[in-house]
């Protein structure tokens, strides 16, 4: 359980590589913040308990963006954005989850919860984005898109892509 670390049986997952270049770190160029977007880093405490959330901020001018354009992907291939959200307690106002047309509406609560967005990729790059229309800010941690119908563990990176190995399990003995 990420939140409180109670074992809850064996993950088994296969290999997936995170595209994000900074799945926490939002002061980095890669992350773009356009109308009047701007952030504030290690603003909370984590799912992980650790204090690297990243408070996102939305002015309500426009259409507020906050995005990372990613190349390299295949066509015909779904892809998965995923972010672990929470209220900051400013507002309750919704944003989006955005990936070249396809999109899910956050609705941040008072607990983290992970939401993501599954696109079909129809070129090979995009850019996926968090997208508020309105006076906002929410807290934003581990922040993945990778290939894929569906979410895997949080694969964290800091400066380039990573690839996390597939997990290899082995029963041996006479009891099985």
């Amino acid at each position: 359980d990420p939140l409180t670390g109670e074992c809850k049986g064996l993950l088994i997952e296969e290999d997936r590589t995170n595209m994000i270049t900074y799945s926490q770190d939002f002061s980095q160029s890669d992350w773009k913040k356009y109308f009047n977007s701007s952030f504030t880093s290690n603003y909370a405490t984590a799912p992980d308990g650790s204090q690297t959330a990243t408070r996102l901020i939305f002015d309500g001018t426009t259409n507020g963006q906050v995005v990372q354009n990613l190349t390299g992907l295949t066509i015909g291939e779904d892809y998965i954005f995923s972010a672990w959200i929470k209220s900051d307690g400013s507002s309750t106002n919704n944003c989006l989850l955005y990936v070249n047309g396809t999109s899910t509406t956050i609705v941040p609560t008072s607990e983290w919860k992970r939401f993501h967005v599954v696109k079909t990729a129809t070129g090979t790059s995009h850019s996926p984005l968090f997208l508020c229309s309105s006076v906002n800010s929410l807290l934003v941690w581990g922040v993945q898109f990778e290939q894929g119908s569906f979410i895997s563990s949080n694969i964290f990176t800091n400066g380039s892509q990573v690839t996390r190995t597939p997990d290899l399990t082995e029963i041996d003995g006479t009891n099985f």
